[in-house]
C-alpha cells in the first residue's frame, strides 16, 4: 500500500510547498483544499508530471462530517503516515475590543477543533501501520500576539497546548507530534511594499520563504527527527 501524507490546506501557499517536498520525498499526497479546486489539481498535476503522486480531496475542516469523509477517501487510497494540520485563517483584523464572537468561534473551529479532530481521526490509521508522524502548522503570533489578531493568536495558541499534552499520548504509538511555527513568510498576499518593511525590521533581513517551512516538515515527518516529540520549533529567523 502507498503511504499517504495529507496535508490540510494544501492548495495554499505554505501547504503547497509542503506538498512539493513530501512529495518529493515519496510520499503519495493528498491535497486537500477547501474552496480551490483548480489550485489543488493544478498542483497534483505539477507533482505527477514531476513523477511524484499525489491526489486532491475537499472538505471544509470546521465541518465534523466533512472532515470524516475526507479520512475515509484518504485512507481508501493506501496507508496514512503523515498528517499536517496547516489549514487555518484569521477571518480578518480586528480589534480585541470589538472582535465579534462568531469571527472567534469560527476561527476556533478552523485553527483548533477542527485539526484536533483531524488527529483523532488518523491516530487509529498510524497505529495500524504501527508509526506515523503529526505536524501543525502553527503561528509565531500565538506566542508574541498579533495587531488586531488577537483571537487568531488565540485559536493557535490553544492547537499548540493541546499537542504537548497529546503528544505525550502518542509517543508510545510511535506516532510522533510536533508543531512548526513559522514567523512572517513570503507569499504572495505581500505587497513590495510590505516585504521592504519587514526586510528592514526581521533580524534576518528577509522574510521565510515557504521551501524553508515545507523543509522542516519533512525533517520531523523523517527518521531524521527520531527523537523529536511534542516540540514546536520556530521557523522565524530569530524574531
Amino acid at each position: 500500500m502507498k503511504e499517504i501524507a495529507l496535508v490540510t490546506g494544501g492548495s495554499g501557499n505554505i501547504g503547497r510547498a509542503i506538498c512539493k517536498a513530501l512529495a518529493r520525498r515519496g510520499y503519495c499526497v493528498a491535497i486537500h483544499y477547501c474552496g480551490s479546486y483548480h489550485r489543488a489539481e493544478a498542483l497534483k498535476d505539477e507533482i505527477i508530471q514531476g513523477g511524484g503522486d499525489a491526489f486532491v480531496t475537499q472538505a471544509d475542516v470546521t465541518n465534523e462530517q466533512e472532515i470524516e469523509a475526507m479520512f475515509e477517501l484518504v485512507c481508501a487510497n493506501g496507508d496514512l503516515c503523515v498528517l499536517v494540520n496547516n489549514a487555518g485563517g484569521d477571518a480578518g483584523r480586528y480589534s480585541g475590543l470589538s472582535v465579534p464572537l462568531s469571527v472567534c468561534q469560527q476561527v476556533m473551529a478552523l485553527n483548533y477543533e477542527g485539526p484536533v479532530r483531524c488527529m483523532q481521526l488518523a491516530v487509529p490509521q498510524m497505529v495500524r501501520l504501527g508509526k506515523g508522524f503529526i505536524i501543525n502548522i502553527l503561528s509565531q503570533a500565538a506566542v508574541y500576539g498579533g495587531v488586531e489578531l488577537s483571537h487568531y493568536a488565540a485559536a493557535k495558541a490553544a492547537l499548540g497546548s493541546f499537542s504537548i499534552g497529546m503528544a505525550k499520548e502518542l509517543i508510545a504509538l510511535n506516532i510522533r507530534l510536533n508543531n512548526v511555527s513559522p514567523g512572517v513568510v513570503d507569499t504572495e498576499y505581500l505587497s513590495p511594499e510590505k516585504r521592504d518593511e519587514f526586510a528592514r525590521i526581521l533580524p534576518a533581513g528577509r522574510c521565510a520563504k515557504t521551501s524553508e517551512i515545507a523543509d522542516v516538515v519533512c525533517w520531523l515527518a523523517s527518521d531524521s527527527s527520531s527523537y523529536v516529540a511534542g516540540a514546536t520549533l520556530p521557523v522565524s529567523g530569530a524574531r
